[in-house]
């Protein structure tokens, strides 16, 4: 009986061990699916983050290449070997160019020589001359009448 006793103390122990392991493996599976839903949800976060990510790095990127862009277009386009002789007679006909409003006009133009500015200046002088008089003549053609 003893004998008997003790294996049925044994088979409750065991079963008490059975009870155990299938109540801690319910909980090892229902803290499977809590770690498969946290997982994905963890995941989908994840999966935002790094398409926010990869967003701002594209945005960044694009913003980088508009960049260059505008620099290149604003960098002089470097301009091809000129003789020395085109450049020189290029500088002459820009010190020749005179603006249009000078041309027609008594005043000194840039690199006139010396002469022609005295002859201008009298020019000047001359006109001014005959302003004078017209006023004088029409006072005295008042003063006639």
């Amino acid at each position: 009986m003893t004998q008997y006793r003790k294996c049925i103390g044994e088979y409750e122990e065991i079963i008490s061990y059975l009870k155990r392991y299938q109540y801690i493996q319910s909980d090892i599976n229902h803290n499977k699916e809590i770690l498969a839903s946290l997982s994905t949800s963890v995941q989908g976060s994840i999966y935002k983050e790094m398409s926010k990510e990869r967003a701002m790095d594209q945005a960044l990127d694009e913003g980088r290449q508009r960049r260059e862009r505008q620099a290149q277009n604003k960098e002089p386009k470097k301009k091809e070997a000129i003789p020395e002789t085109y450049i020189e007679e290029e500088k002459e006909e820009e010190r020749v160019r005179i603006p249009t409003k000078f041309q027609n006009s008594n005043i000194p133009k840039p690199d006139q020589p010396e002469e022609e500015i005295g002859n201008i200046a009298n020019k000047n002088k001359e006109e001014e001359i005959p302003k004078e008089e017209k006023k004088f003549r029409k006072i005295q053609k008042k003063q006639a009448e």
